[in-house]
């Protein structure tokens, strides 16, 4: 019964050999070794479940105890094939995920137990309730781990995510599965940005953003959308990343302060039950007080995202830096829309004095700003500087300032500029690539920087054929 409204609680009595361990959703109630030497096991999980997240396993395990955390017993199982080390280096940020999940959503985590196994033949990660499932291919040694850790720790997150959002607050139809995934894939990134560092959550929020772009130009659809022949449509790019940042989108526009106490107030009074879109945006209405029909009606509702043109010129004898931007998505028969927003934009003069201003879209495709600047040059410009929308720009302010910001940039920045200059094409905007990419101490942005091959190759043949 594939429909996350209809939900049961679990009753489970597994029976096999004696020295076969068993596990299933909810805590164990009792443990029988049977006259045939078979042993009997039973579960119980009195939670109403959704028929997606029911599991059991059965086998000879390797079994980690990881301790508890607020009285909840944390495991890891495994075949008896697989080393406890290796099941334990992938996991062992279990307990203070949960402690630092929980207390940022401001509800003790529910479940009686937290057991995760690993196994051939399951398939990526699930979050079954109390019982997540994971591919053997995420345990590892010290040499994978060295390479891959932190992307096994941001699954580990994504699925935990899902107690709260998915199976303690259940969608009611599927064409709500931002609510679940949108939200573990944002989980994801907040954390990162607590617990790793800020360039990582930039990172991060700046892969989402060009993975569900690249979707879109292949199709397009509102992140709701009752359209679909499968469920299974439904978790696409635009669901988990493009959602992600819709949900970043909100907690830009309302701070926060009032942001998470929204969250964690639709998380309480909604325990247990079933939710649609609505009840989440009604709940951050309350808590900010801001009427959001408008974003969920363009952001939600609605397809597309802005595409901005934009051009960039210095007039030197008015100490004036004008841009002008143009939304380009704007069509009519595939109903993508102008949006209504705000987007910053800095400048930096070469003496390192910042000036800002603020460009508005309301129904209107083109909008500028003027923005003064004392009596010297400026150097360096950034667009939406604090990562607060979803957009591309496409737009040349020259080499030199696009090369200012390979050095000086966050990292949506430095990934523009890169990108920026590979467009341009010419043989010192590549240098100047080459030369940054070298210095560059973070390598998320060298791997977006090394976009500028593609265009180089190009450009050599180019060369090379007309030589």
């Amino acid at each position: 019964m594939d429909y996350p409204t209809i939900r049961t609680s679990l009753k489970f009595r597994m029976t096999g050999p004696s020295k076969y361990a068993a596990v299933a959703n909810g805590i164990q109630v009792g443990e029988t070794i049977n006259a045939d030497g078979t042993k009997t096991t039973e579960y119980s999980l009195k939670h109403p479940c959704p028929s997606y997240l029911i599991c059991f396993g059965i086998g000879d395990f390797t079994v980690v105890d990881d301790g508890e955390v607020d009285g909840i017993p944390i495991k890891y199982l495994g075949p008896k094939s697989m080393p406890g080390d290796h099941l334990h280096r992938a996991f062992d940020k279990t307990p203070s995920m949960i402690r630092w999940l929980s207390n940022k959503l401001g509800m003790k985590f529910p479940w009686p137990k937290y057991y995760q196994i690993s196994a051939p033949e399951i398939g990526g990660a699930m979050e079954n309730i109390s019982l997540v499932t994971w591919s053997d291919l995420w345990t590892m040694d010290e040499k994978y781990a060295s390479e891959r850790k932190l992307m096994v720790d941001s699954v580990n997150i994504h699925e935990m995510a899902h107690t709260y959002f998915g199976d303690v607050v259940v969608i009611r139809f599927f064409e709500h599965a931002w609510l679940k995934e949108s939200w573990a894939t944002y989980i994801e990134s907040v954390w990162m940005e607590e617990n790793v560092g800020l360039n990582e959550f930039q990172y991060e929020m700046l892969e989402n953003a060009d993975s569900y772009i690249a979707e879109t130009s292949k199709y397009m659809r509102p992140i709701v959308s009752r359209t679909y022949d499968s469920s299974w449509m439904m978790f696409d790019m635009h669901t988990y990343p493009g959602g992600c940042w819709r949900l970043h989108m909100l907690r830009k526009l309302l701070g926060d302060d009032v942001f998470w106490t929204g969250v964690r107030n639709y998380i309480q009074e909604n325990a247990y039950k079933t939710v649609e879109t609505n009840t989440f945006k009604e709940a951050l209405e309350r808590a900010s007080g801001i009427n959001l029909n408008r974003f969920f009606d363009q952001w939600i509702y609605g397809k597309g995202f802005p595409k901005l043109k934009g051009t960039y010129e210095y007039i030197k004898e008015k100490n004036l830096v004008v841009v002008t931007l143009e939304q380009t998505q704007v069509d009519k028969k595939m109903d993508i829309p102008s949006f209504d927003f705000d987007i910053e934009i800095e400048v930096t003069d070469i003496k390192g004095e910042q000036y800002s201003a603020v460009a508005h879209f309301d129904e209107t495709k083109k909008t500028f700003v003027a923005i003064p600047i004392q009596s010297v040059k400026p150097k360096m410009i950034r667009i939406d500087p604090n990562q607060k929308i979803l957009f591309t720009l496409d737009m040349n302010p020259g080499e030199d300032v696009l090369e200012e910001g390979l050095k000086s940039g966050d990292i949506s920045t430095k990934v523009w500029c890169y990108r920026e200059l590979a467009k341009i094409g010419t043989s010192t905007a590549y240098k100047k690539i080459q030369e940054a990419l070298i210095k560059e101490p973070f390598w998320g942005v060298r791997v977006k920087g090394m976009v500028a091959p593609a265009f180089f190759f190009q450009f050599l043949s180019r060369l090379l054929f007309f030589a």
